[in-house]
């Protein structure tokens, strides 16, 4: 497998990162993830095993497939970090909900490989629907990479990207309104 890394750790970086290793697809020693936070990288350094930094830039370069995972309104500030960073060969996959592979394209601002994809809050219990949706300069081997990847968190569908909005909406959004109506049930 190949060198993957994740701008961004956090709730669903996160299960994609355990996804990946508990599949065996790959080793930890072949992950690198990076957060603001270093008590957040220490806690999943000792749990995970995978190596962590908070330089993006440096993340980045090392890898053959990047997860951009951080917030949507953090893109603005992340990809200039580490745009001059990832090669034309690097496989960027987003999991940013509402950033179009347009606007990330532009972002870049030069051809990148690039898959938008749509997971859901399930895939921290390994039951994830993720709609996925390449860009034109993904090759069959990579998709089937970035397939594989979200197989181990669950289920995935290629899509359109006309539709990815309505996945946003009822792939995405409702598993977590569902969990706060059971929370709120509960309590």
């Amino acid at each position: 497998m190949s060198k993957i890394s994740f701008i961004g750790s956090g709730n669903m970086g996160s299960a994609i990162i355990s996804g990946i290793i508990s599949s065996g697809l790959c080793s930890p020693s072949d992950i690198t993830a990076t957060d603001v936070s270093r008590t957040a990288l220490d806690s999943l350094s000792d749990t995970l095993r995978i190596a962590t930094t908070t330089d993006n830039a440096e993340a980045a370069k090392k890898a053959d497939i990047l997860f951009l995972s951080v917030k949507p309104n953090m893109f603005s500030k992340v990809i200039p970090e580490i745009k001059e960073s990832v090669s034309e060969n690097t496989l960027i996959i987003s999991i940013a909900a509402g950033m179009s592979i347009s606007d990330i394209e532009k972002l870049f601002a030069k051809e990148i490989k690039l898959i938008r994809v749509m997971p859901n809050l399930n895939a921290t219990v390994g039951e994830a629907m993720s709609a996925l949706c390449p860009n034109k300069k993904v090759d069959a081997d990579s998709l089937d990479m970035a397939k594989k990847i979200f197989e181990s968190i669950g289920e995935c569908e290629i899509v359109d990207e006309h539709l990815m909005d309505a996945v946003v909406a009822v792939s995405g959004s409702s598993p977590a309104y569902a969990f706060m109506f059971i929370e709120a049930l509960a309590d």
